[in-house]
């Protein structure tokens, strides 16, 4: 899971899901669009569709509240 859908949480997800398919990836964003809702919606749609052709799930619109993350003993990373 990367926290963030600016410019490197995409670049890191997209790096991560080209590199391991195998791995499921999922990037938090606090806003409805990914990089900045201030950029051209034709450009916005096209990341989002290169997100979901490599199969990374998004939760837009979404805070993490970094008190409340738990992360197991188990949990392992790349």
């Amino acid at each position: 899971m990367l926290i963030g859908g600016g410019p490197v949480g995409v670049e890191l997800a997209g790096e991560i899901a080209t590199d391991y398919p195998q791995k499921k990836v999922t990037i938090v964003h606090s806003r409805e669009w990914l990089v900045d809702d201030k950029l051209k919606s034709q450009f916005l749609k096209k990341i989002h569709d290169a997100a979901s052709s490599l199969n990374i799930k998004l939760v837009l619109g979404e805070k993490v509240i970094l008190d409340e993350l738990i992360v197991s003993d188990n949990d392992h990373s790349i």
